[in-house]
């Protein structure tokens, strides 16, 4: 009797050793088959959860963007040290989800296409092809395309995608193109990061209207509508709420230019009332 204890005994030990070492093995080769194929280091997304977690940091400044983009431009001018070249085999399709389309007022074959981290891209085609025309800036997060309503070959370009989300990349300011979208100059606001909408005066097309948004988490005073009465020259805050007030969107009035320019009858006093 006292053999048969010691021997349930022996095989208690035993398999209440084994089981731990079986799980632990069973864990780590889990492990192994779940981060096959993956880089080493931080979660890719680290950047856009530190923006939450510490909205009030200050390290990403549009001093900070500047720099970066100046220096990525040095890099690309510097002279090449070997002779390998890279050729585009794909994928074609990287470029996010399309925040903007817009078209010529009358031209109905030139699109203007912006897209969440792809940049802007153009169609001469009525859409059948695509052309990439805002490459050369870096900043290739877009919010919102406007093109001049008289002058087609003047476009403005808000960059920093104002959905917010957490994978919103942020911009720095309006960009101008007086040549249909070969170059392009900056215009200021690089301190709003997202541009929501540009709106532009439909008979005095020099005067537009900017939504901006701001940071996304955090506050700042560079929020609200900004209006421009010199083709982008110069900027004046024309609406603000508060440092946690954003400008996500900005409409003009059809009928009120309507009844400047003439074609409706109704007095401008009702529409004031109206709106």
């Amino acid at each position: 009797m006292k053999k048969l204890f010691l021997l349930l005994l022996l095989i208690t030990l035993v398999i209440g050793i084994s089981i731990p070492v079986i799980n632990h093995k069973g864990i780590e080769n889990r492990k192994e088959t779940t981060n096959e194929g993956k880089e080493p280091g931080e979660h890719p997304n680290i950047w856009f959860i530190s923006q939450r977690l510490y909205p009030q940091n200050t390290s990403m400044t549009p001093q900070m963007i500047k720099t970066i983009l100046a220096e990525s431009k040095k890099l690309q001018q510097m002279p090449r040290r070997d002779n390998i070249y890279w050729t585009p085999r794909g994928p074609y399709n990287i470029s996010g989800r399309i925040t903007d389309i817009e078209g010529a007022n009358g031209n109905y074959d030139t699109l203007y296409a912006g897209s969440a981290s792809g940049g802007v891209y153009k169609s001469v085609d009525s859409g059948f092809t695509f052309n990439p025309v805002f490459d050369e800036n870096a900043i290739l997060s877009i919010g919102d395309i406007a093109v001049d309503p008289i002058y087609h070959n003047i476009v403005y370009v808000g960059t920093g995608e104002s959905n917010a989300s957490s994978y919103s990349y942020p911009g720095n300011g309006i960009y101008k193109s007086v040549d249909g979208g070969q170059t392009w100059e900056n215009m200021g606001l690089d301190s709003t990061y997202y541009i929501g909408r540009i709106a532009i005066n439909p008979i005095a097309p020099n005067t537009l209207y900017v939504a901006a948004t701001g940071k996304l988490f955090g506050t700042g005073p560079n929020r609200g509508i900004y209006r421009s009465i010199n083709g982008g020259q110069t900027w004046e805050k024309v609406l603000y709420v508060s440092d946690s007030t954003s400008g996500i969107d900005v409409v003009i009035n059809p009928i009120r230019f309507m009844l400047l320019c003439g074609s409706v009858s109704e007095p401008l006093t009702t529409v004031n009332q109206a709106v």
